[in-house]
């Protein structure tokens, strides 16, 4: 019994090729997200950062790997004052951090794979290569003004000066020629090889602060997952320096807050977990940074007692944004292994930078770290950025029952949370992913701190008792992709059953 899950059909059919072909989820899930660089270039590629959650059934055991990496060795707030920023550019070269990606799959595959590295990138290369249509969805993300400005950019995905079309065909050759380098020389020629070299020339000459020094420099960790019970799960998921605490802290509160545990999706129930947000993204954004650098009480955050003690006394605070842009993939194999995965270049098209020659697209996860030298996410040599990226699993009786996770920065947490009690409460995972969802924030240009996007097949009743509650609610379409891209699979006993979300293509 197998299963695989992607935002991209191609993408989910790659990993289920590997699997056919006797891979394990391992080796499925590095194949789909290299097949994800190819048709959803938008949202992930080799110049970001991921991060992995594996169960391997040998042990019996949920292994992380933090695939992020961490800022440039000149990246001060002096250097960007001296460029005159008062904060870090949202694009271009002085957004970068190290890509962690190539990294954390030399790694994770070093450890838990069965099949070489080559034979589960070359598809994706000539994926890249030949060309894969553009969906409507991806042709939903194409910015002219920032497409246009890079000549790499340009050359793949505008014709005459325009972004290309739904239906049009998208050749990114540079891209596989760098997926083929990697799949000859390894994963580690991006860090200290030909590519690397190129990539920091690139860089070096665009004025940025990325140098060889800084990739060559660059490592994963293997850390300690998080996790927390709730209603007879054990939820596990990815520690700081990603935001994944604040989910388990929502779960903790709702087991506490009145109509925590009504009906998912109900206005009563709705009601509580909006509040249990509020109270876990006061505390995220209040401590959530690199463990290496700042301390992040993560004991604390996630003990029931503490979310009793948010319950009885709610704190002040003002939420801060998280944006970005995601793939979120997970495979399960017939050995009983599982593998839960969410990989970014952060924001669509990430810095909208390629060095020249190299076809990678560099993350502009260095844009998110702060100039203020009193926030735990202030920018400082070889720090990794407080980062939205979250994969999760939640097991029953020691073994994985549920394999999920979502793109959509800021409301990742809230998604995931929606999905699992959705899952707990009878729902298959398709039906799950596809459930109308809430999502409270700044997410949208105008919005309040409080701003609660609501699709509007939650109905009108629902709609309604929300603003009795006195929440401002936003009402946006069925299946918005403003709500992020969901997908899961569940493994309940000798079934496997697999759902991905409608707001993607996959």
């Amino acid at each position: 019994m197998t299963a695989v899950v992607s935002p991209h059909r191609r993408a989910t059919e790659a990993g289920q090729d590997v699997l056919a072909a006797g891979g394990n989820a391992l080796d499925a899930a590095l194949a789909t997200n290299a097949m994800l660089w190819a048709c959803y270039p938008h949202m992930c590629g080799l110049g970001g950062d991921l991060w992995i959650l594996y169960f391997d059934a040998a042990t019996s055991q949920v292994h992380c790997l933090n695939g992020s990496g961490g800022a440039p060795r000149a990246a001060t707030p002096e250097a960007y004052a001296q460029r005159g920023h008062s904060v870090i550019p949202a694009k271009g070269p002085l957004s970068l951090a190290v890509p962690g990606v190539a990294a954390g799959w030399d790694d994770a595959s070093r450890r838990f794979g069965s099949i070489p590295v080559a034979d589960l990138l070359r598809p994706a290369a000539k994926a890249a290569r030949d060309g894969v249509a553009v969906t409507a969805k991806l042709a939903g993300w194409m910015d002219g003004d920032l497409l246009s400005a890079d000549p790499a950019l340009a050359a793949a995905f505008t014709a005459a000066g325009q972004p290309l079309r739904a239906g049009a065909t998208i050749r990114q050759p540079d891209l596989a020629d760098a997926i083929d380098r990697l799949a000859d020389a390894g994963f580690p020629d991006l860090y200290r090889g030909d590519l690397g070299s190129a990539i920091a020339r690139g860089i070096a000459d665009a004025g940025g602060l990325l140098t060889a020094a800084d990739l060559e420099a660059h490592a994963s960790l293997w850390v300690r997952p998080v996790a927390t019970r709730f209603d007879g799960v054990q939820v596990v998921t990815t520690p700081p320096n990603s935001q994944g605490i604040a989910a388990l802290e929502m779960l903790n509160l709702l087991s506490l807050l009145e109509g925590g545990r009504a009906a998912p999706g109900s206005a009563r129930q709705l009601g509580a977990f909006l509040e249990a947000k509020r109270l876990a993204y006061l505390d995220r954004n209040r401590y959530l940074g690199d463990p290496a650098y700042v301390p992040v009480p993560v004991d604390l955050l996630t003990s029931l007692d503490h979310a009793r003690r948010l319950a009885d006394e709610a704190p002040d605070g003002t939420p801060s944004s998280l944006e970005g842009d995601t793939v979120y993939l997970a495979a399960v194999d017939g050995h009983g292994n599982a593998c839960s995965v969410i990989q970014s270049i952060y924001h669509p098209f990430g810095s909208g930078f390629v060095p020249r020659g190299t076809g990678v697209l560099m993350a502009n996860r260095g844009a998110y770290f702060s100039l203020d030298r009193r926030h735990p996410n202030v920018i400082a040599p070889g720090k990794r950025p407080v980062h939205t990226l979250m994969a999760s699993i939640a097991l029953k009786d020691g073994r994985p029952w549920l394999v999920f996770g979502t793109m959509g920065g800021e409301g990742q947490p809230q998604t995931n949370v929606q999905v699992l009690l959705r899952v707990l409460a009878g729902a298959g995972p398709a039906e799950a992913v596809a459930a109308p969802r809430v999502l409270s924030g700044q997410i949208l240009p105008g919005d309040a701190d409080d701003q609660v996007h609501v699709e509007e097949d939650l109905g009108e009743d629902v709609i309604a008792g929300l603003r009795r509650l006195g929440h401002p609610v936003k009402v946006v379409r069925k299946h918005d992709e403003l709500m992020g891209h969901a997908h899961a699979i569940l493994v309940d006993r000798d079934r496997v059953s697999a759902g991905a979300d409608p707001r993607s293509d996959g």
